[in-house]
């Protein structure tokens, strides 16, 4: 149907002061940013995330989140940082990191790119087949010359070094180009050494040493390396002769932020994004027939739940076992078995 302004033209007649001119349609605006929206890769699932649709309920944390967003729509492009959400799956980053994307390019028409993490790295490795039509570079390219970047589920991905190289130059690029980038991510953060807590888990403004050892204990392997286990020392503290944790450090997650993307990118995340972490009751769950929860059911089921538990953390101890035919004892790491 073409636009009762212009005619399907794109431009319209003004008239003002005696005098006729031309000027840009409001639908050619429309079409511009239903234009650079398709090309943003919004999966068809989330085409219709707005902040307006976003079902909320009383939980602080999330309050803010979705204040911080708005915050930054309104600023962009004028931002200092970007974004970074976390939390447990089902509670709305993709939907709130989409819907900001979708407001921004709508607004600003600005040049706009969704990837969930896993499909941006496999998307990658298909460059590499010799019978695939395009590079590695262009898709990099785009990755960073996107004017905002949403990567979603950050931390996905096993961390190998390819994983970490590639990562870390699109991260670092962005960053160095200053071009914000919104992240989300299932995995927990760990305390700000920034913020009055050192990498061990003490208080730098004079207070006590802190209890959360098991997040101590990832900030330990990342700052002070990994000790040697023949000299009797696992990392994240374990003791191999004994059990008992050096330093008074429990086991660390394997499955916290820092541990899934590395060390080095973590640093990097700090500086360029404001984090944003919080929890709430998993909105999928409370599905029924293809309608959504309502406020007060989330909020029924909020204070119910009330921090449930994150991912199920992977083992970060050594299987142990005895063969039937003697008393040699079979220690067992992951790798191939062996006397």
């Amino acid at each position: 149907m073409s636009c009762p302004h212009c005619d399907g033209t794109r431009w319209r007649v003004v008239v003002g002061g005696g005098v006729s001119r031309v000027e840009r349609c409001a639908c050619w605006r429309d079409a511009a940013a239903q234009t650079l929206l398709k090309a943003a890769r919004i999966p068809k699932r989330y085409r219709r995330c707005d902040l307006t649709t976003f079902v909320t309920y009383d939980n602080p944390e999330l309050q803010r989140a979705l204040k911080r967003t708005r915050q930054f729509i309104e600023a962009f492009p004028a931002v200092d940082k970007g974004l970074l959400f976390i939390g447990p799956p089902g509670i709305g980053k993709t939907h709130i990191a989409v819907a900001a994307l979708r407001q921004v390019v709508s607004a600003t028409r600005a040049h706009g790119l969704y990837y969930d993490t896993r499909s941006l790295l496999a998307t990658i490795r298909r460059t590499y087949d010799p019978v695939t039509r395009g590079s590695e570079g262009d898709v990099l390219r785009q990755v960073v010359e996107a004017e905002l970047l949403v990567l979603d589920d950050l931390g996905a991905e096993r961390l190998t070094d390819w994983v970490d190289e590639t990562m870390n130059y699109i991260v670092n690029t962005r960053y160095n180009d200053d071009r914000p980038t919104i992240f989300t991510s299932n995995y927990e953060d760990l305390p700000d050494p920034e913020a009055g807590v050192d990498p061990l888990g003490r208080d730098h403004h004079g207070g006590g040493a802190r209890h959360d050892d098991r997040r101590a204990a990832a900030f330990t392997s990342n700052y002070g390396g990994l000790p040697d286990p023949e000299a009797g020392a696992e990392p994240f503290g374990r003791g191999q002769h004994g059990g008992a944790a050096a330093a008074g450090v429990a086991p660390a997650s394997l499955d916290s932020l820092p541990m899934r993307v590395g060390f080095r990118m973590y640093s990097r995340l700090r500086e360029m994004c404001e984090f944003l972490e919080y929890d709430g009751p998993d909105y999928r769950k409370l599905f029924e027939g293809g309608k959504g929860a309502s406020s007060e059911e989330l909020d029924r089921a909020w204070k119910k739940e009330k921090r449930r538990p994150r991912l199920p953390e992977r083992t970060s101890s050594r299987a142990r076992a005895r063969l039937k035919t003697g008393a040699a004892e079979l220690g067992w790491s992951g790798g191939r078995a062996g006397r």
